[in-house]
Order: C-alpha cells, then sequence, then structure tokens
C-alpha cells in the first residue's frame, strides 16, 4: 500500500498536486501500468535507464522483474554520399565513344574474322 502511494504521488497518476522535486531532473517515472483486477495492477517502472515490473495492490507488493535495460533503437541507415546523389540524382551521363576506340574495336573484328577464314582453309586444304 505505501508503495502504490509513493508511486502515485512522485509520478502524478494521483492527481496530488506537483512533486516536490519539480525543480531538479525527475529519475522516476512510471511507463506503463494494467489493471488486472480490481485490486491488482501491474506497473512498469523507469529509474535512471533501468526498469523495473511490479505487481501492487495486493497485501504486499512484489517485484517482477527488476533490472530491465531499456531497450536501444537501431541507427538509422544512410546513403552513401556520392556527388550524383548530392546534386539531385537526374542527372544523365552520355557515354561516350571516339572515333579512335570504335575503329580500334572494328580492326579487331576484322582481324578475328581474319585469322578463323585463314584456320578454316587450311584445314579444309589439308582434308
Amino acid at each position: 500500500f505505501l508503495l502504490t502511494l509513493v508511486l502515485r504521488r512522485f509520478s502524478g497518476l494521483g492527481g496530488g498536486g506537483q512533486a516536490p522535486f519539480s525543480r531538479r531532473q525527475r529519475r522516476l517515472k512510471v511507463l506503463e501500468g494494467i489493471s488486472l483486477d480490481g485490486r491488482h495492477r501491474l506497473l512498469l517502472v523507469k529509474r535512471d535507464h533501468m526498469e523495473h515490473l511490479l505487481l501492487i495492490g495486493g497485501a504486499t507488493d512484489l517485484v517482477v522483474e527488476s533490472g530491465i535495460t531499456t531497450p536501444v533503437p537501431p541507427l538509422p541507415r544512410t546513403p552513401p554520399q556520392d556527388s550524383s546523389f548530392t546534386s539531385g540524382g537526374t542527372e544523365h551521363i552520355e557515354p561516350s565513344f571516339t572515333a579512335e576506340s570504335s575503329e580500334t574495336s572494328r580492326d579487331d573484328e576484322l582481324m578475328k574474322s581474319k585469322a578463323l577464314l585463314d584456320r578454316l582453309s587450311r584445314s579444309k586444304d589439308e582434308s
């Protein structure tokens, strides 16, 4: 009963005015409460960075679980910092073909074709 009264007084649930330590940063906070029946309640209480699950309202109050650490949310993923993304990402880049590179590739293709024809003609002559 005493624990219930203290929690209501310092958590703001009881409507008993402001807590006397309002100038300091609060270390105690009731995160959630759920009524089990007309008499018993489960409370999730946070003190500093630890959470505690309490069962209150019966002949004796009970600490169900103690030392629950507060879950840390995952960090948001950031996109890679690339100049194409920072400039709006709508820039279109055309591939550049030079006459020299296309002529070289054409010459390579001709030489490969010529070598293949030479091999075919030699194999034909041998048979």
